[in-house]
């Protein structure tokens, strides 16, 4: 597995699972949905093991067949969750976190769209070979860009909110936190 793999399975998994945690805390998800949050989260990537490092790691555009492959992940993730005997609201969400965004008044539908928000923090956080890290104010203008459009206006709000992007300091012990033992515990 190369340096790319292991980053979105260990590193990025982990962050979207701590974001989307802090997400669901404040929009006021139970303590069950905080748990299939998180571990959504960590397996929302598991099919990138499956992606060459080449593709991933490319500092270029994707062709066709390349992106097809990126963007069968979330399926595909779902899929060998399901086999792994995930919980179906589990796989719901990995299926769902790079899905088009639905206006979802019910809070049953609308906890799928707060992965796509953690998930799109995380990599605008990070070091990719394509982009450099974005800054808290440049990812809160990036959510903003994109509120109602591809993503939920009440998940990016509380996503703002709950980890303090809009200012010029992140609260960075926000992520820094062991995920809830229950959400971190393998899946029966």
């Amino acid at each position: 597995m190369g340096t790319t793999q292991r980053e979105h399975l260990d590193k990025h998994s982990q962050e979207v699972s701590e974001i989307g945690v802090l997400i669901g805390k404040k929009l006021g998800y139970s303590n069950a949905r905080l748990d299939a949050l998180g571990l959504a989260g960590c397996m929302h990537d598991i099919e990138k093991i499956a992606v060459p490092e080449s593709i991933l790691a490319k500092p270029t555009h994707l062709d066709a067949d390349e992106y097809h492959l990126i963007n069968r992940h979330a399926l595909d993730g779902a899929e060998l969750a399901t086999l792994g005997g995930a919980p179906v609201e589990v796989t719901d969400l990995i299926e769902s976190h790079h899905g088009k965004f639905e206006n979802r008044n019910d809070d049953n539908e609308q906890i799928s769209n707060i992965l796509p928000v953690a998930d799109a923090i995380s990599a605008m956080r990070a070091k990719r070979p394509y982009q450099e890290p974005r800054s808290n104010r440049a990812i809160a203008q990036e959510l903003h860009r994109e509120s109602g459009k591809q993503f939920d206006a009440t998940v990016v709000d509380a996503a703002i909110a709950a980890m303090h992007l809009g200012s010029e300091g992140m609260d960075e012990t926000a992520l820094t936190h062991p995920m809830r033992s229950t959400a971190a515990a393998p899946f029966a």
